[in-house]
């Protein structure tokens, strides 16, 4: 999906730019699940 794969490229910039890695949001199954969540959401609405 490629607006998970845009939340990847996102998140490994924010730790390549110095953010924790134990910074959760940056996690992917933190941001992969609400973005599959919101894609069907939007997909429906």
């Amino acid at each position: 999906m490629a607006a998970s794969i845009a939340d990847a490229v996102i998140a490994a910039a924010a730790l390549a730019a110095g953010a924790s890695d134990d910074f959760r949001p940056l996690q992917p199954g933190a941001y992969a699940s609400f973005t599959v969540l919101g894609v069907l959401i939007g997909a429906a609405g």
